[in-house]
């Protein structure tokens, strides 16, 4: 997935909370957002369409809890996963050609 819209727009005082290290990605601030802040807040800041695109980027810094959760509230099939996870994987094991 390329950068979004959204990626690049401004970071608002909410995201800001979730800074707690030197990343300041929006799209991991609003994962930790995902995580930590209570759902109805997350969901009426954003739309479900890019918080969707965040949980599959992000999708391993979510626990099992916060995992089965998102994939409920954003429709997301377990073969959108699978895809999304096994993509990411062979991008991670590429071998440089020098």
């Amino acid at each position: 997935m390329g950068t979004s819209a959204a990626e690049n727009e401004k970071l608002i005082g909410e995201e800001l909370k979730y800074s707690w290290d030197k990343n300041r990605t929006k799209s991991v601030l609003v994962a930790r957002r995902m995580m930590y802040d209570h759902p109805k807040k997350v969901l009426q800041d954003y739309k479900r369409d890019y918080l969707k695109e965040v949980f599959l980027k992000h999708y391993n810094l979510f626990n099992s809890v916060n995992r089965n959760f998102w994939k409920i509230i954003l429709g997301i099939s377990n073969e959108e996963i699978e895809r999304k996870t096994e993509r990411s994987f062979r991008e991670a094991c590429k071998i440089w050609n020098y």
